[in-house]
Order: C-alpha cells, then sequence, then structure tokens
C-alpha cells in the first residue's frame, strides 16, 4: 500500500512552499509524490517517490487497489489550516502545523547553468515582476524608472521573469530561453545576490533556497506574508515583504498603473546600497 500526494493541485509556489509537509520519517518509502513534470528534478532530493503529473491533472490513475491519498492532498490540508484560508472559504482546519512551520522543503538546484558573463563583480539581483495571477504585478516601466538599470553600473540586474511578459525587459539578460524546468531556474536564483519579486513561483523558491529576498506586495496581500506592517514571514527566514500603501484609503489598488509604485519602489531603490555585501564579497558566477 501507498499513499499518494498530489502536488499538482494548487501553483507552482504553492507547492514548493507546503512540500515542507510531504512526510519524509519512517513512512516516506510509502510516500508517492505527484508533481509537475518541470519539478521533478526540484524535488528529487525530498526522499519519497516523485511521478510526473501535469499541473491540474486528475491523479486518480495513479491509485492501485489499496492505496490511499493524503488528507486528500496534505498540501491542501497544510494551507486549510491556516485561519485565513477557512475564514473566506467557511471551512473547518483539517491539519493545524506547528508555529512555526517546519524549515522548507530541501530543494535540487541544477549546478551546471550559469549566468552570461557580465564583466564586472557587482552584486546580482534577480527581478520578477508579473505573476500567473491578476493583480500580482509590477509594471515594468515602473521598475526600470525606478531601479534605473543603466545608472547603476555596479549592480547586476537580471530577470527571472517567464511567460508572456518576459520579453518587457529586452536590456536585462533572462531565464527565458536559458531554463528547461524548475530545477535550471533554481540554479540561477542560488547565484543570485538578492531576489525582487513580487507574490509568485519565484517568491517562494528564493525563499525555500534561502536567498535574500524582497517580496513586493500590494494592500491587499495573501496573508500568506503576514499581516501589516509585518516585513517578515515565518515560512521564509530570508524574506522581507515590502507592501505597498493606497494613497487615498477609499479608492481601489490599482497594481497595473506605475504610479501605484512609485512609493514603495522609490523605497526599494533607497534601501538597495545597504542591503549589498561588499562587491568582493558578491557572486562573481
Amino acid at each position: 500500500m501507498k499513499w499518494l500526494v498530489p502536488g499538482t493541485d494548487m501553483g507552482y509556489g504553492d507547492a514548493i512552499q507546503f512540500a515542507r509537509f510531504v512526510p519524509r520519517d519512517a513512512n516516506a518509502a510509502r510516500i508517492v509524490f505527484a508533481v509537475d513534470p518541470t519539478m521533478m528534478r526540484l524535488f528529487g532530493v525530498l526522499g519519497v517517490a516523485l511521478v510526473p503529473l501535469a499541473k491540474g491533472a486528475d491523479w486518480a490513475h495513479l491509485l492501485a487497489p489499496g492505496d490511499g491519498v493524503r488528507g486528500p492532498n496534505v498540501l491542501a490540508e497544510a494551507m486549510a489550516s491556516m485561519p485565513w484560508w477557512h475564514a473566506q472559504n467557511g471551512a473547518p482546519p483539517v491539519y493545524r502545523p506547528p508555529d512555526p512551520p517546519p524549515p522548507p522543503a530541501p530543494l535540487w538546484s541544477d549546478p551546471g547553468i550559469r549566468w552570461p558573463p557580465s564583466g564586472h563583480p557587482g552584486p546580482r539581483v534577480g527581478l520578477c515582476w508579473a505573476a500567473g495571477m491578476p493583480g500580482r504585478e509590477v509594471p515594468a516601466e515602473a521598475l526600470r524608472q525606478h531601479l534605473r538599470f543603466y545608472a547603476q553600473p555596479d549592480v547586476r540586474y537580471v530577470s527571472l521573469q517567464l511567460g508572456p511578459r518576459a520579453g518587457e525587459v529586452p536590456e536585462l539578460p533572462g531565464i527565458a530561453g536559458r531554463v528547461r524546468d524548475w530545477a535550471d531556474t533554481a540554479g540561477l536564483v542560488r547565484q543570485c545576490d538578492l531576489v525582487l519579486t513580487v507574490d509568485t513561483a519565484v517568491a517562494h523558491l528564493a525563499g525555500s533556497l534561502g536567498v535574500p529576498t524582497w517580496v513586493l506586495v500590494g494592500p491587499n496581500a495573501d496573508p500568506r506574508w503576514g499581516d501589516p506592517p509585518a516585513e517578515q514571514t515565518p515560512w521564509y527566514p530570508s524574506v522581507r515583504v515590502i507592501r505597498a500603501s493606497k494613497d487615498v484609503e477609499w479608492l481601489p489598488f490599482n497594481p497595473r498603473d506605475p504610479k501605484a509604485w512609485d512609493r514603495v519602489l522609490g523605497h526599494v531603490a533607497a534601501a538597495l546600497p545597504a542591503a549589498f555585501p561588499p562587491l568582493g564579497a558578491a557572486k562573481t558566477t
């Protein structure tokens, strides 16, 4: 008998965040973790059996007679335990993780992938400005205006953006067309001195890898990033949460409006110099 843990019912970021709850104790030999094919190598060091299953696909065919499903989804159980989840959905908690939660699951990153040479040893800052969910984005022109890519020659900005928005900042070297899967992405994220990202899978990946990460969120952020004005989240010790606020309380926050991010990006630009180690200590690969 085995227990199937479907990890494809939610987003990539959710799978990375909640993989820490996949049993890796004496029962690990009986666990089969179903993950998207692009995450097979990333989760290859979990110590449990993996089976490829496309995101959102049905997993019933993976069960043999006598097999079971954890919860039906141990990751969803962990999410459902969080107060904001059952407050929004009216569902009682079915699993309550310890407080604080366990550390992130170990992830494998490909050591063979490298950023192209940049010609100087300055700190490398990885940028990701758009998520797959609407409302979780920073306009690329706002980043360009406040971070002044060309005016900071000692900072090596790189793009961690994938998908249709990847081409919005063509002046930056990026991972689009360079990575095959999430293990490749993890290999390039590890080479960043800082990751500046919106609430998307890159935030969970960088946080799980322990890379210093600043997550930009709007005033109605997902509660997993904590309650304002907190800048920390118990899920990822290396993550700092930077929150945008509304200029007028009763007006809606429009993340697609570059001006909506003026204040928070101004704060980010001012804080960047103090965030970096001495240039000689920055990652030079």
